[in-house]
């Protein structure tokens, strides 16, 4: 009887996989985890090129840059550890505005994020363009996109 147990459990553990094998085959993105690739981002000086929050005579904290969604919810930027050099954004959303804080002066301006499919699953960025201008941001070698920002 102590061996009919485990021996019941296993079959029916398998039974169970297989079943959700079969399901899995019929619809490929029923049980996929959605990723969206977030906006990596530099900001930079429209004139030099030179980075704004990082770069030797960096003048704007990353602490006042946001992102502002249909006027009113506040998205932060981020950094994350092994990247030191580079702002985090949201994922595409649509009405962005980037905000930009300094002493004496705030900038808004609308940010653009065009989403590309990769398949059922993950979302990429095609392209980034800043106010009504239609030409997409750079990208820097390692694909960090340069916002110019006039000080």
């Amino acid at each position: 009887m102590t061996r009919l147990l485990p021996c019941i459990l296993f079959i029916a553990l398998l039974i169970s996989a297989c079943s959700n094998k079969s399901k899995k085959d019929e619809d490929p993105c029923g049980n996929c985890c959605y990723f969206s690739e977030p906006l990596r981002f530099r900001l930079v000086d429209a004139r030099t090129g030179e980075d704004l929050v990082f770069g030797p005579h960096a003048n704007i904290s990353s602490d006042s840059i946001r992102f502002i969604y249909d006027d009113k919810q506040v998205l932060e930027t981020r950094q994350s550890p092994w990247d030191k050099n580079v702002l985090y954004g949201p994922e595409s959303w649509p009405r962005l505005q980037l905000e930009v804080g300094r002493p004496g002066k705030m900038t808004r301006e609308k940010l653009t994020i065009t989403p590309k499919s990769n398949g059922c699953c993950t979302t990429s960025i095609q392209a980034v363009t800043l106010g009504e201008n239609p030409v997409s941001l750079t990208k820097d070698s390692a694909g960090v996109y340069l916002i110019p920002y006039s000080l």
